[in-house]
């Protein structure tokens, strides 16, 4: 198969964020990304590359075995339109979204992940990969944060996305539901969180990059914890990314002894 104009007119459009959503479809750039779907194959929709494309690890027929009538091959200058990558790799995916719901089960016996006003792309990304780390498999953001299916978000997994289903639902709520459940919100004036005693099962939140967790989240309840990342230096801010592995490094540590 060769690329058609009408392909490139769909893929360009898969930027935005309505016509993602109308079409069940996202973008995944760049050739390690691509290998994450390979073991859910029925996720694939098209992967498109150019003529000069060659993985340096197996052959593209072999590697691409599973989906290969999905295989699509362009020219340079074709490839260069659909890309959003300023140093194209030569490869793209179209992936279909899964409408998943809630895992309640996961929800009751695990820690979960919240992120509240998450604006930016690269920290959200990195933190899908952070919970794939950690080994979630769900991480639920207000409805108000960056969609997950972004292009950036989706570069910033590094084909973690193909693992994490990622939530977006209304917290105030979602916490109502559970009232008690413990709750640590991660914020400046909070307890040290090395002298926190963390309990599994528990919901942790992560704020916007610049105003951190909204005041209806930091509603006082005896089951909700402020916690904070001590300093030892003289530098002003962490970036959200960062704490946020900071902080659940420590959570999963302390289940491991």
């Amino acid at each position: 198969m060769s690329i058609s104009k009408s392909d490139i007119k769909f893929i360009r459009a898969l930027r935005i964020k309505k016509f993602r959503s109308q079409n069940s479809a996202y973008i995944v750039e760049g050739i390690h990304a691509i290998e994450e779907y390979l073991d859910f194959p029925s996720k694939i929709k098209r992967i498109y590359h150019t003529k000069d494309f060659i993985t340096n690890q197996k052959p593209l027929s072999s590697l691409f075995d599973s989906v290969s009538d999905k295989i699509v091959t362009c020219d340079e200058q074709s490839f260069n339109q659909i890309s959003n990558q300023q140093s194209p790799q030569g490869i793209l995916a179209i992936v279909e979204i899964n409408n998943v719901p809630f895992n309640k089960e996961a929800l009751d016996k695990h820690t979960t992940l919240l992120l509240d006003q998450v604006r930016d792309p690269g920290n959200l990304g990195t933190l899908i990969r952070l919970a794939d780390w950690f080994g979630l498999d769900q991480l639920i953001c207000s409805r108000d944060s960056v969609d997950c299916f972004n292009p950036k978000v989706v570069q910033s997994t590094t084909g973690s996305l193909a693992r994490i289903n990622v939530l977006y639902t209304d917290l105030s709520d979602l916490l109502d539901e559970y009232p008690e459940k413990p709750v640590y919100l991660a914020a400046l004036g909070g307890k040290n969180l090395y002298e926190t005693e963390i309990k599994e099962g528990s919901f942790l939140i992560l704020g916007n990059e610049a105003r951190g967790i909204s005041s209806e989240l930091l509603r006082e309840k005896e089951n909700h914890h402020k916690i904070e990342i001590p300093k030892y230096g003289k530098t002003e801010s962490l970036n959200l990314a960062v704490s946020g592995g900071i902080i659940m490094s420590e959570f999963w540590r302390r289940w491991q002894f």
